[in-house]
């Protein structure tokens, strides 16, 4: 899997990581003055930050790496990250069915975590329901050890609890997680059928609006995406995610779990979210995530989507600073050889996936590419660029575009690297990852443009570099954009390819010079 750092470019990643006390690097959320920010930056995190003066020459950290401004903050204490499984509350004898997202579950009636979501098993198709590692293997008297199959209960105290039998599991790396297949049910062998179980989270609230959320499908996770996880502890939580390419460096202690796979565990790959305060807008890192007994739960998008499932909380209160930690969707599902039902978005396997660093990846296999009435080889930006350039030349209104396209891409190009509200524009609006989308839309027809690009459509894109453009613009370029502005943003609304927005292009004139052009 292609993770946020891996966005960063491989000379620089080297570079920074080289640096004397530099723990991480990666994609994250800039830190101004010790407060979160949604500005992305590339984080460094060092054992302990030091000013310039008391560093030797050549350990600064740079203050770009591209156009991206860099921020430096603290490794985390290991001694503050801890699973989040715990002793079981009042309410964990209620029995919930259908099972769903957020109520209790585990396999003792001394301890308990949450109930994640359900997929099928790839080997058979078989339904199973989704948790922590540390929550399903807990304990290891209860494994093989005693001859008896580890079962999975809802709730953990009660007549009548079993859900399911533990099957399978895998911590550290990238992952804390595990399966149990779900139990029949039923009067008789021919119509037995498993639990009755649904995607979608319990409700939170009595005796009020249902707020229950129905899980879509699962998608990648992005760096300042609002995600939200229901826990057995602390219900609904909001968040956003500050880094999704977390590294957890030192040991995390396990030894109270008397886990079968051991006592301590290193982690890679993590996605890192602090809690978000819808009412003010802003970060809250002095109240956390999760606690105690959400282990296990489903962090959701605004859409509805999986992206992680929770498994740490990192809680230092002598700064009060709390953070949640969750596994990539996509890390649970290869190591336990599970599909989540539902949409795949970003993954990689459908048209119409956010970018990551594999779709940044020009194609130069052999071969010829037919846009328009125009075939060219499959190449790069250069070469998608000449071919648009002939296939605009090909009609009057084509003409009539690039016409204006030439009169400002020198000026457009010069703030995009130089101005930093275009710069910022064009980088919080995931810009090169839209164009690296339509370079691989030219070369491969049957690649649909994506939806969103960390959380931005492309008409976001166009509007925010419109307003960017037309404040540090030229009076030629802002009267462009006034003229001609609103029919290039109508365009892009509806473009899914690079050939469909090719032939809008060539179809319909601008509207300033719609008269001239007809005439030819």
């Amino acid at each position: 899997m292609t993770y946020a750092k891996d966005l960063i470019a491989k000379p620089a990643l080297k570079m920074l990581r080289a640096l004397p006390n530099v723990t991480d690097v990666g994609l994250g959320l800039r830190r101004v003055n010790g407060r979160l920010t949604q500005e992305l930056a590339v984080v460094v995190y060092v054992d302990k930050k030091r000013s310039e003066a008391e560093l030797p020459k050549g350990a600064v950290v740079p203050r770009l790496v591209g156009n991206l401004r860099t921020d430096v903050d603290e490794e985390l204490n290991p001694a503050f990250l801890r699973p989040s499984d715990g002793p079981p509350l009042p309410e964990d004898s209620t029995r919930v069915r259908p099972l769903l997202s957020g109520v209790s579950l585990s396999t003792s009636p001394d301890h308990a975590g949450t109930l994640g979501f359900f997929a099928r098993r790839n080997s058979d198709n078989k339904p199973v329901l989704v948790s922590n590692y540390h929550v399903l293997y807990r304990d290891r008297d209860l494994l093989d050890i005693t001859g008896e199959p580890h079962e999975a209960l809802q709730p953990p105290r009660g007549s009548d609890t079993r859900v399911g039998e533990v099957v399978d599991g895998s911590i550290g790396g990238s992952v804390d997680c595990a399966i149990a297949l779900l139990d029949e049910e039923g009067s008789s062998c021919c119509c037995k059928s498993p639990i009755k179980h649904e995607n979608g989270t319990r409700n939170t609230e009595t005796g009020g609006t249902d707020n229950s959320v129905q899980m879509t499908g699962i998608r990648r996770a992005q760096v300042n995406d609002l995600v939200t996880k229901t826990g057995r502890s602390t219900d609904r939580t909001l968040g956003r995610i500050v880094n999704a390419s977390k590294d957890v460096t030192g040991a995390v202690d396990y030894s109270d779990f008397d886990l079968p796979a051991g006592d301590s565990f290193n982690f890679t790959n993590l996605i890192m979210i602090v809690t978000w305060d819808a009412a003010a807008g802003d970060f809250d890192d002095t109240i956390p995530f999760g606690t105690s007994g959400d282990s296990g739960s489903a962090v959701v998008n605004e859409a509805g989507e999986i992206v992680g499932l929770y498994c740490l909380g990192f809680n230092d209160p002598a700064n009060n600073r709390h953070f949640g930690f969750a596994c990539h969707i996509e890390d649970v599902e290869t190591a336990l050889q599970i599909t989540v039902p539902g949409t795949r978005a970003g993954l990689g396997a459908a048209p119409g996936a956010p970018i990551a660093a594999l779709d940044h990846d020009i194609d130069t296999s052999a071969g010829e590419v037919a846009i328009g009435d125009v075939t060219f080889a499959r190449a790069g930006v250069d070469q998608v660029a000449d071919a648009l350039d002939r296939i605009l030349s090909a009609t009057p209104q084509g003409r009539a575009w690039r016409e204006i396209f030439e009169r400002h891409q020198y000026e457009v190009l010069k703030h995009v690297n130089r101005k930093r509200g275009v710069t910022l524009a064009w980088q919080r609006g995931a810009g090169p990852a839209w164009l690296a989308a339509l370079v691989r839309s030219a070369q491969k027809p049957e690649y649909t443009l994506p939806q969103q690009v960390d959380g931005v459509d492309a008409l976001m894109l166009a509007k925010a570099m419109r307003m960017a453009l037309w404040r540090e613009g030229s009076p030629e370029l802002r009267a462009d954009l006034d003229n001609f502005g609103d029919q290039l943003e109508a365009m892009i609304g509806r473009v899914t390819t690079a050939a469909q927005g090719v032939r809008l292009l060539t179809k319909y004139a601008p509207e300033a010079q719609k008269l001239e052009t007809q005439d030819g």
